[in-house]
């Protein structure tokens, strides 16, 4: 069985908000991003964020920053803005 992927959790979670009128970005920034990081270590996150490939993932910045931009990423991709 594999490890569940948070990174991909927090995208699910993140698409059921702009899918339900919410102020998703807002919502990801203050609450759910902060909360991540809280409740993973950071090498569990890190392998996570390894899955993801993305020239906006190898250009630094914070672990949060580093997720956030995969979430918004994976939702531009499919049609969210």
């Amino acid at each position: 069985m594999s490890q569940a992927d948070p990174i991909a959790d927090l995208v699910l979670l993140t698409r059921a908000a702009a899918d339900a009128g919410e102020d998703w970005r807002g919502r990801l920034r203050r609450e759910w991003l902060p909360a991540l990081v809280a409740s993973h270590s950071r090498a569990e996150l890190e392998t996570a964020l390894s899955d993801w490939q993305s020239p906006h993932l190898k250009a630094g910045g914070t672990l949060e920053d580093v997720i956030e931009s995969a979430v918004i990423e994976a939702l531009a991709e499919d049609g969210y803005s």
